[in-house]
């Protein structure tokens, strides 16, 4: 209580929305420096972290894991859980487990993980423990965050650094002072101080920033929210060691220069797959084709310190790696047939976004290849296992990529945008229904865009028995009740282009029969049936939606002989700032024709505009299951 500042300790009515509660989160991130002929670094980072469970859904948290690895190592760690009863249960370095974090993947067999479960975690428990991590990595930076989707009570940060990181040398330079921060979401300037720790009476030898951050609420996480990472109170930091940012990427380069080079079994790799054509464009696509469809994307996260990929060979031969792994390979390879390639990284949206006034590697969570160009840029994620050559999938889209050159040459360019129109779903169908109210359709399903890879993924490399059921789920998930009678796929042997499934099936009772009447939804298979994630009256984040689409649906009704249409839906069109809708019903002959379309845009909205977009979506919904009426002549 003394350590946070605080008169007693919290209850669940002081927090009702929370299973736990954060008393104290606290960071100290030290640089050692150590001049030779380059400089030498040795950083460390000191974390406490004290919790209090305020009901059964907090015991989860009982639970640790510390990661690290080849260019890291846990020093020191010590732990305990105070019982409600004031029961004090130590848990030290011996009770911390060492695990292998990816055992089944070899090429990471060097990152492991630190795991305790503590002991006796109780609903009025405290979770107190600390423990010291030590880099030795000129990239080994810290980004500290003081909010979680826990309520805080208080967060400290303290960064220590070196006073000659702030000196003139011998030339009257000093490049530390490069160095910068920038804060969000919490008020003022850092406190500033001076720590002599081990020094010579009156010399300072280290300069301390701490940031406080006091009583932050917990995130409330909402539907169609930003990433974490824009919305938490937080603090991040240059490299320290770069001023600008063509020249961290020419560090970068230096790093991973040698694992962008084709040797050995891979350049005849590369010939196999080129050999047989001098079109420059199939050549490119023969490689990017090889390396989506051959390499397995693991998706792991090494964070600080984990942006070097492995050797082009290594991933080769075990045919899997992360995306800087799969990138590396992609890039050596083209440069194998004379190709312009660079690695591009990038903060994919669901992530986050680049604060480019702040030159670091730390706020990027994935790798991309780009290709100059003689017209446009060529974009290439094999990682995305159904995206087509040249397209990226809606995570990398319209975001800033630092691409990486040698020689000063490394530059952000924009990714391209989502197109709404290219990101299709395409429903026509011809139906009939007779007397008894059974339902018969006949038509096809098209996808295109983000929307084609997901449907790719379901059928590409699935057997004749796996699609059909692939088929009937897709059915159901539209029209409960419908019994498959056919279905063929169609341009799912090429990697590129639309694909469309083509579908015939029946329901039986599908109009509600009421004597001499009957009534059914003309809208059969793309219904708005939930408007959960606006069933909040108001709402506290931005509204991000960041994979824009377009929906179409042609349906036509044939009729049972000697009924009539008594009433249908009237016209609808509707529009707010992230979309539109429009929906009509007309009668020719004796065939009722039904048209939807939808249009989703991406779009960046103030809370201020969520009732509007509440109600366009419930205004979708009740339009999506309004009724037909048919009686009998």
């Amino acid at each position: 209580m003394r350590l946070c500042e605080l008169e007693r300790l919290p209850t669940q009515d002081d927090y009702p929305d929370h299973p736990a509660v954060v008393l104290y989160d606290s960071g100290e991130f030290s640089i050692e420096l150590e001049r030779g002929v380059s400089p030498d670094f040795n950083t460390e980072l000191k974390k406490r972290h004290i919790l209090l469970i305020l009901n059964p859904l907090g015991k989860d948290y009982g639970n640790l894991k510390i990661y690290f690895g080849h260019n890291s190592e846990i020093t020191e760690f010590k732990g305990r859980v105070i019982t409600p009863q004031g029961k004090v249960v130590k848990v030290d370095k011996k009770q911390l487990l060492e695990v292998t974090a990816f055992p089944e993947f070899f090429l990471y067999s060097d990152t492991k993980a630190k795991v305790a479960a503590f002991p006796e975690v109780l609903v009025g428990s405290i979770i107190d423990y600390q423990y010291t991590k030590r880099y030795k990595n000129p990239l080994a930076w810290d980004t500290w965050n003081f909010q979680g989707v826990l309520p805080t009570v208080k967060s400290i940060y303290t960064l220590i650094l070196p006073r000659r990181f702030f000196q003139p040398d011998q030339s009257g330079k000093s490049d530390w002072f490069k160095w910068r921060y920038k804060t969000y979401g919490i008020e003022g300037e850092p406190l500033k101080g001076s720590i002599p720790k081990v020094a010579p009476p009156g010399e300072e030898r280290y300069i301390t920033h701490t940031w406080t951050a006091r009583d932050l609420p917990g995130i409330e996480l909402e539907p169609f929210m930003p990433p974490l990472s824009q919305v938490r109170a937080r603090v991040i930091f240059s490299d320290g060691i770069s001023g600008t940012w063509r020249e961290i990427g020419d560090k970068y380069y230096e790093l991973i220069e040698k694992q962008l080079r084709s040797s050995g079994n891979l350049s005849q790799k590369v010939w196999e797959l080129t050999s047989d054509t001098e079109d420059k464009l199939k050549r490119m696509k023969s490689i990017y084709y090889f390396v989506r469809d051959n390499i397995r994307y693991v998706a792991i996260h090494l964070g600080r310190g984990g942006y070097v990929p492995h050797y082009p060979r290594q991933v080769f031969e075990n045919k899997y790696g992360d995306c800087k792994d799969v990138s590396a390979l992609l890039v050596s390879m083209l440069k194998g047939i004379g190709i312009e390639a660079h690695p591009a990284l990038i903060c994919t949206k669901d992530y986050g976004f680049i604060d480019t006034t702040i030159c670091s590697l730390d706020p990027f969570d994935h790798m991309i290849v780009y290709l100059p160009g003689e017209d446009e840029p060529i974009w290439l994620d094999a990682t995305s296992k159904f995206a087509p050559f040249n397209f990226l999938p809606w995570q990398d889209r319209e975001v800033e990529a630092f691409v990486v050159r040698q020689d000063g040459g490394s530059e952000f360019v924009t990714t391209p945008s989502s197109d709404k129109r290219e990101n299709l779903s395409k429903r026509v169908f011809n139906l009939s229904i007779n007397e008894e109210g059974d339902l018969t359709c006949k038509g096809f399903l098209e996808y295109g865009g983000t929307r084609m890879e997901e449907v790719r993924s379901d059928f590409t490399y699935a057997s004749r028995e796996e699609s059909e059921k692939a088929a009937r789920r897709y059915l159901n998930q539209w029209c409960p009740g419908a019994t498959l009678i056919d279905f063929r796929l169609e341009n799912f042997d090429s990697p590129e282009g639309n694909v469309r499934i083509r579908l015939s099936f029946r329901v039986e009772n599908y109009a509600d029969d009421v004597g001499v009447e009957m009534v059914f939804f003309p809208n059969i298979l793309n219904r708005l049936e939930s408007t959960a994630p606006f069933s909040e009256e108001k709402r506290e984040h931005y509204l991000h939606f960041y994979n824009p689409y377009t929906e179409i649906d042609t349906l036509s009704f044939l009729l049972p002989n000697g009924y009539q249409v008594e009433s249908y839906p009237s016209a609808k069109n509707l529009s707010c700032k992230c979309g539109l809708f429009r929906s009509s019903c007309h009668v020719v002959g004796d065939t009722l024709k039904y048209h939807r379309f939808l249009q989703q845009e991406e779009v960046y909205l103030d809370p201020y505009y969520y009732p509007e977009i509440k109600e366009f979506f419930e205004a979708i919904s009740t339009a999506d299951r309004e009724m037909v009426l048919v009686r009998k002549k």
